[in-house]
């Protein structure tokens, strides 16, 4: 490896400004030396100038790929160290956007090496890691299998940091997995080791942890009590984005309880907090959140520009697990103005590009289709079932309005074979009842179907929405607004 004048981030940054140089200065930036030191001395200057590099194309991913092969032949004693600090700078950047086939590859090389020198702690490092991994790529099993075998190797060092992130790790590979009571434990045990190390931050992460828990589980005024007490807690000791998520899950909760003024009023809070600290992503999605609830309260009017803004604040980043809940929410008013009794709002109408003398509920099912199928299309590259599923059902409203019924029952059907969360599988069948898909026996067995479903949900959980849709499929007459 070349000897070369190692300098700070900050001196890299003003270098910059003078030679507009990017290419120069993101193989500088990548050069292990480089990255040792500032990640070391300076990771928020580092993370800036890379953030800014990014914006002119420059990923960190591509340099630091050609940085360690050039490290294996020249240096691989500091091979660990360098592998752990890029792990720690990717994921502090992309956050879920992680650049996972660079790290696919050098954590197992980390986990081989240690095993090799019988270096627990990088062992340990390399697990931790591997968890993370799994869990962005939604393998949930193997992030907590990793996220175990790190919390072994931490207890045996006693590493009670360490211990603390694994104990986070778990609770939530746990919480996807939808075991709760193992998620509780986990974060109540990422509490207490937090509470012992004295890292207060951490403490207001577990309580945040634990709030998402009990939203879950629709214990909304146990988690009400919880998001209260981390904000107090972040408040105490200035951690910003503490408030912030603690507000967020604040302004789900207000919106369960249909209570959409309260949830606006906090998430308005929780926005100038993330803009004040430029974090574009959860500015985001917390504006998004706002056109969603703006919707509900029947502004659509205010709500629409918020959906468009958010969606393309996170498509200018590169953020698209984001871009795919704005993109559904755009294509659902769409959709729900070309089923609607009258002619849509100017706010609406005056995005369509419609043909001279073309119908204009046939052009504004075609911006849902559009929208739709975006959406649909990242949904499937990101495993995200969620809103993959939310985008299948406009397209099947869309085809089934314009004659294509076949089609819309082949899709929804085909989505019934990927679901496995009761609320979605009884609405897919509410869908294939409402849109006549199928001969009468089969109708009907979709109406019974999602009513089975919908009543025994009802029981655990009680919610108004879910009771008008009942009292439908009980009737057995589809609401003229429901198509």
């Amino acid at each position: 490896m070349l000897a070369i004048a190692v300098r700070l981030a900050q001196e890299i940054a003003e270098s910059l400004k003078q030679s507009h140089d990017y290419e120069a200065t993101a193989t500088e930036l990548a050069h292990i030396p480089v990255l040792l030191k500032n990640w070391q001395e300076s990771q928020t200057d580092m993370l800036a100038l890379w953030e800014e590099l990014v914006q002119h194309g420059h990923l960190p991913e591509r340099y630091y790929r050609a940085s360690i092969a050039e490290l294996r032949e020249s240096n691989p004693e500091l091979l660990p160290e360098a592998i752990i600090a890029i792990y720690q700078l990717l994921r502090a950047r992309s956050d879920f956007d992680l650049p996972t086939e660079l790290l696919s590859e050098l954590l197992p090389e980390l986990l081989v090496w240690a095993e090799k020198h019988a270096d627990t702690k990088r062992s340990m490092q390399a697990q931790e890691g591997l968890s993370y991994l799994s869990y962005v790529g939604r393998r949930y099993d193997d992030s907590q299998r990793h996220a175990e075998e790190s919390l072994r190797l931490a207890e045996a060092i006693g590493d009670k940091p360490a211990q603390e992130q694994a104990h986070r790790a778990l609770g939530y590979a746990f919480l996807r997995l939808r075991r709760f009571e193992a998620a509780k434990h986990s974060f109540e045990q990422q509490y207490q080791l937090a509470e012992t190390i004295g890292d207060r931050s951490a403490m207001a992460n577990a309580l945040g942890n634990s709030a998402s828990v009990l939203i879950d589980e629709e214990k909304h005024r146990e988690a009400e009590v919880v998001c209260h007490k981390q904000i107090s807690l972040a408040e105490s000791i200035g951690d910003t984005m503490g408030i912030v998520y603690a507000r967020m899950n604040l302004g789900i909760i207000f919106a369960e309880y249909r209570r959409y003024d309260d949830s606006i009023e906090t998430l308005e809070i929780a926005l100038e907090l993330a803009k004040s600290v430029g974090n574009r992503k959860q500015a985001g999605i917390i504006l998004g959140n706002l056109g969603n609830y703006m919707v509900k309260l029947r502004r659509p009017e205010e709500g629409y520009p918020m959906l468009l803004t958010a969606l393309e604040t996170h498509r200018e980043m590169g953020f698209p697990q984001g871009m795919t809940y704005w993109l559904n929410s755009l294509a659902e008013m769409y959709c729900e103005a070309a089923f609607g009794a009258g002619y849509p709002p100017g706010f609406l109408i005056d995005f369509v590009d419609m043909a001279p003398g073309e119908d204009w509920r046939k052009a504004v099912r075609r911006m849902a289709w559009n929208y739709a199928e975006e959406g649909h299309r990242l949904s499937r590259e990101l495993n995200k079932y969620d809103t993959s599923y939310a985008s299948v059902v406009v397209l099947a409203r869309v085809e089934a309005a314009e004659g294509k019924k076949t089609s819309a029952r082949d899709r929804l059907k085909e989505a019934l074979t990927t679901l496995t969360d009761t609320l979605r599988i009884s609405d897919c069948y509410v869908w294939l009842w409402r849109l006549n898909l199928g001969s009468e026996e089969e109708i009907e067995g979709y109406r019974r179907s999602a009513l089975a479903l919908e009543e025994e949900i009802y029981k655990n959980s009680p919610r108004p929405d879910l009771l008008a849709e009942i009292e439908e499929l009980r009737r057995g007459e589809i609401a003229s607004d429901a198509r």
